[in-house]
């Protein structure tokens, strides 16, 4: 299985890099690495993503940020709150031609990613 943690370090390898490029992709990156964290959590605990008619599954990313927000452990939630603010910046930084404040919401992403990697050492399947 590839080792999604590698996103996360590549995300802060390019946060160091000053460019908009570099800034923009540490976003994805981050989410990116967190996503598939949080999806692979799920998957282990035996969650069903729901299929749409096609067989398709429904929208996955939206799927998984619902996964741990119905849980009423505290860790669970804040994984899931943090994984839906880490899309909402990752969506500005991929489709918006302009992002404000790009450095800080670079470093907002990699904060949220770390909190949700370190969640995970609290949190057994």
């Amino acid at each position: 299985m590839f080792p999604y943690d590698d996103y996360l370090q590549l995300a802060r390898d390019l946060a160091i890099k000053k460019d908009e490029a570099s800034q923009r992709s540490a976003v994805s990156r981050a989410y990116y690495a967190s996503f598939h964290k949080c999806k692979i959590y799920a998957e282990d605990t035996g969650f069903q993503f729901p299929r749409m008619r096609d067989g398709r599954k429904a929208n996955i990313h939206e799927e998984v940020g619902i996964f741990f927000e119905k849980f009423e452990d505290g860790d669970l939630v804040s994984v899931g709150a943090n994984l839906r603010r880490l899309k909402t910046i990752r969506n500005k930084c991929d489709y918006d031609s302009v992002v404000s404040r790009l450095e800080n919401k670079t470093e907002d992403a990699l904060v949220k990613a770390d909190n949700i990697f370190n969640s995970f050492g609290s949190i057994t399947v």
